[in-house]
Parts: structure tokens; C-alpha cells; sequence
């Protein structure tokens, strides 16, 4: 075992008082205040929006984890998991966390110590061939630095809150791919439904179309009524490419979520399921109709494949937490928390390093010029040093390590903050969209009712003669209205349920 002399023993003693007191320049340095980086948010103890009174669900919490399940849409559900297993997003953040797991690994290594190994062999030229001589050497060193003052551990501590912090932005990526999905294929289910509402108001004003050209060759109708029931058509079908397009680029985008190439979704027929549109009553075309108007009177290509889908569906009640439940589950917020830990780590680590360090270190090796007698005892060579180091003048740099990083902690902190205000309007906003929503739908469905009654009727008496043209006119652009409206207001509602399990923080499944 080896051992320092009593004299080397005291002079590192010494060294260690004397750099001991130098380090006192150090502590003059002002220290921030730590306990200032607290957040200064009070989360509330209920939300303003919420209303629970009999729904179940508001007390069933572990729903949001797979909250897609209860929309009931078979398509959407295989949509998700396809995407949580092979998005880019998820295969980014999956390695992210493997790179911030690395780097706490390579944090941690500076707590042990290091031991290397070394042979060599080296000739030493003479001015004859008997002086040439070579030297065998072989050894084994050693280093530690104990990690006196927390330099190494604090940055452990934040390497640690970085692993963490990775782990809730992989599951925030989770939370965000899932919604961004559910909303993309909401968007093409409404598209869907728009195009079939299209086509099937220019079914019915292609029928409209003919029964004026009768009444008009009757001279029970003028050509004002013609043209007039001509336009309205064209101006309907016109709508009909402008949907398409807007059908394929939420396709494209839902390929884009998926990693996919854009267009294989398409190619699938992967949203041909609903009820068939049936174009017979507007494929009747006359001979004595001219070219332009039988184009008219023929359904656009993009109605062949037409269909009114069924959205998914909107659940009876919300799993709704209380704030400071919601704000923990959120992984956007537990992020930003792992970050300030992180930094606020950091920071100690750099005030750490205002006091002195102590280095140990020690060889132990043979050399001899006979490779076979290299390792015996009386070639043996060792030595141990033990070292202390302590900054007297750096110009200032420490300090301003001190005050960027403390700068940097403080920043750290307002983000946080601004996360945990976001997330709390989040779902006071999710929570109202979702009330008014359910409350627009249900005014919708009387008025899209309502206004297919009114045309029903309105074109009943046109063709009995008791009602002029611009009345059946008036009720067909009130009816298209009433049921665009009504379409856009289902998806709304269910564009409102799946941001609100966003807001919640639905979406991810805590580790077993």
C-alpha cells in the first residue's frame, strides 16, 4: 500500500490552507439568490368553464391516456397507432432522449477515477553498433479528482433533469402527434362531407335546371328564371374542385404525420367508406339540351366517388382533472419544470467551482532494457501526487460565468411560467369551445331542418304556379348554407373534444 512521508503529508496540508484562503477572492463574489427562482403562478383550484355536475367521465382521469378510443372511430384509432409507431416527430424525440441519456451517462463519469495502461518501447541510437541500447517500459496510471465542493454532482443533478426533461418532451411529442392527427382526419372527414353536400345540391339544381327549360317552353317560366337556375348551378359545381383539393392536401398532410410518401393514403381509398352518393336523379340529359348545358347537367367526375362519412363520435362527458392535476400530467409543463431544475443545477455547479479543487494521482510501471526481466521487483517505479489548484485572478471571468448563468436560470423560470399561464388558457378555451360548440350544434340542426323544409315547399309551389323563381333560389342558397353550416359545426364540435384532450395533456401512457 502506498503511503505519503510525513513531510510531503504536511506540505500538502499547507498547500490546501493556502489555497483555501486564496479562494476567499472567490467568495467575493456576489452568490444570486436561489430561492427568487420559484414560480410565482398560483394554479387555481377549479376551472371557470367546467362543468361536471353528472358526468361520469369527469372523475375517470386515465381515459385521457388513450382518449382517441372513445371518439368510436376505427380509422382514426389505426391512424394513431400507425403514427405513434413510425412518425418522424416520434423518431426524433426517441432519439433525443438516447442523446440526453448519453450525455448524463458521460456527466456521471467524472465521479470516478480514470486508470490507464502503457507499454512502450523505444531504441536509443549510439555512434556504434554495441552502444545502441533499448528501453522497455510498462506501467499502469491513475487519476481522481473528488468532487469536493459539488462541481461534478450539480452537473450530474442537471444532466439528470435534462434526461427527464427529454423523457416529457418525447411524450409531449406523443400527446401533440396523436391530436395533430385526429384534427387532420377530421378535416378530411369534413371535407368529405362538404363535397357531398356539393354534389348533392347540384344533383337537385340540375333537376331544378330542367323543370325551369319545361316551364320556360310552356310559357309558364321566363328566361330570367333559365339563366338564373343556369348560374346558381354553375356556381355550385365550381365549389366542387376547390373541395377535392382541399380533400387531397388533408390527405397529404395526414401522409406527412405518418412519414409516408404524400398520396398513399389516397391511393388506398383510404376514406371511401360511407353512404354512396347516387347521381340518377341528375343524369338524365336531353338531346335538345345544347353541349354547354348537358355539361352542366352531368355530375363533376369528383361525385362519382362522393360519400358522407361518418365523423367520429363526440363523447357524453370529459375527463377533466382539476388544474394542478391537468398542469402535472401536461408534458409540455413538466418539460419547462425539468428545465428550470436543470439550469438551477447548472448554476450551482458553476458557483461550485469558486473553491479549490484537489487532484490525486499515481503511476506504478517498470522499465528495464530486457524485455524479459522487465516486470520484477527491483524495476518497479511508483509514485503518488496529490495537488490542490484554486483561481486567484481570471480577469473576471468566473464572475461573469456566474451572472450569464444566473441570467440564463432566470430566463429559464419566466418560460416555465409563460408554459404553466398557457396550459391553464388552454383548457379554460377547450373547455368553453366545447360547451358553446354543443349549443351551436344543436341551433344548427333546426335551422338545416328548418331550411330543407322551406325548400321542399318553396319548389312545390313554383312548379303549381304559386311562387315565383327567386323564392326557390333563395330557399336552395339557404338550404346549401343550413347544411354546410350544420356540417362544419359536427366537425367543430369534434375538433373542440380533440383539443380539449390535448389541453388536458391526453395522449401518453405514464412507464409502468
Amino acid at each position: 500500500m502506498l503511503m505519503f512521508s510525513r513531510r510531503r503529508l504536511a506540505l500538502s496540508l499547507l498547500a490546501l490552507l493556502a489555497a483555501t484562503g486564496l479562494s476567499g477572492c472567490a467568495m467575493l463574489i456576489p452568490s444570486p439568490d436561489l430561492e427568487r427562482l420559484v414560480s410565482r403562478v398560483e394554479v387555481p383550484k377549479t376551472w371557470q368553464q367546467a362543468d361536471c355536475a353528472g358526468a361520469e367521465a369527469c372523475a375517470a382521469p386515465l381515459a385521457l391516456s388513450r382518449w382517441w378510443l372513445q371518439l368510436e372511430d376505427e380509422k382514426l384509432t389505426a391512424l394513431i397507432a400507425r403514427g405513434l409507431a413510425q412518425a418522424p416527430e416520434m423518431r426524433l424525440a426517441t432519439t433525443r432522449l438516447r442523446q440526453a441519456r448519453e450525455a448524463r451517462n458521460l456527466a456521471a463519469s467524472g465521479l470516478w477515477p480514470t486508470l490507464g495502461a502503457s507499454l512502450s518501447a523505444s531504441r536509443t541510437p549510439g555512434s556504434g553498433a554495441d552502444s545502441r541500447m533499448t528501453l522497455y517500459r510498462a506501467g499502469f496510471d491513475a487519476a481522481w479528482e473528488p468532487d469536493l465542493f459539488g462541481v461534478t454532482r450539480q452537473g450530474v443533478t442537471a444532466a439528470d433533469a435534462a434526461l427527464a426533461g427529454a423523457g416529457a418532451r418525447l411524450e409531449d411529442a406523443q400527446v401533440t402527434l396523436a391530436a395533430e392527427i385526429a384534427l387532420n382526419y377530421t378535416e378530411a372527414r369534413l371535407k368529405q362531407e362538404q363535397l357531398y353536400i356539393a354534389c348533392r345540391n347540384t344533383a337537385s339544381q340540375g333537376e331544378l335546371f330542367e323543370i325551369t327549360r319545361w316551364r320556360t317552353q310552356a310559357g309558364l317560366a321566363t328566361d330570367l328564371d333559365v339563366e338564373q337556375a343556369r348560374a346558381t348551378l354553375a356556381q355550385t359545381r365550381a365549389s366542387i374542385p376547390t373541395l377535392e383539393n382541399s380533400l387531397i392536401a388533408s390527405l397529404n398532410q395526414l401522409d406527412t404525420l405518418l412519414g409516408e410518401v404524400p398520396g398513399t393514403l389516397a391511393k388506398q381509398g383510404f376514406l371511401r367508406e360511407g353512404k354512396a352518393f347516387s347521381e340518377a336523379a341528375a343524369s338524365r340529359v336531353h338531346t335538345e339540351n345544347s353541349a354547354a348545358d348537358a355539361r352542366l347537367l352531368r355530375l363533376p367526375e369528383g361525385c362519382a366517388t362522393a360519400v358522407s362519412p361518418d365523423l367520429p363520435r363526440v363523447p357524453e362527458g370529459i375527463a377533466a382533472d382539476i388544474p394542478a392535476e391537468t398542469l402535472y400530467r401536461r408534458p409540455d409543463v413538466r418539460e419547462a419544470e425539468w428545465a428550470l431544475r436543470a439550469e438551477i443545477a447548472s448554476l450551482r455547479s458553476v458557483l461550485a467551482e469558486r473553491f479549490p479543487s484537489l487532484r490525486l494521482s499515481g503511476s506504478l510501471g517498470w522499465q528495464d532494457t530486457r524485455f524479459a526481466d522487465l516486470v520484477s521487483p527491483e524495476n518497479l517505479a511508483r509514485s503518488l501526487v496529490a495537488s490542490v489548484a484554486a483561481q486567484i485572478f481570471d480577469g473576471g471571468r468566473l464572475k461573469a460565468r456566474i451572472g450569464m448563468q444566473d441570467a440564463v436560470a432566470e430566463t429559464t423560470l419566466i418560460t416555465y411560467e409563460q408554459t404553466l399561464l398557457t396550459a391553464l388558457a388552454e383548457v379554460e378555451n377547450a373547455l368553453s369551445s366545447y360547451a358553446t360548440g354543443q349549443q351551436r350544434l344543436a341551433e344548427r340542426e333546426i335551422a338545416a331542418i328548418s331550411a330543407q323544409n322551406a325548400e321542399r315547399m318553396a319548389r312545390q309551389l313554383y312548379q303549381t304556379g304559386l311562387a315565383d323563381f327567386q323564392r326557390v333560389l333563395d330557399a336552395q342558397r339557404s338550404r346549401l348554407v343550413a347544411e354546410e353550416s350544420l356540417a362544419v359545426g359536427r366537425g367543430d364540435l369534434v375538433v373542440a373534444v380533440i383539443q380539449l384532450y390535448k389541453a388536458l395533456g391526453g395522449g401518453w401512457t405514464p412507464a409502468s
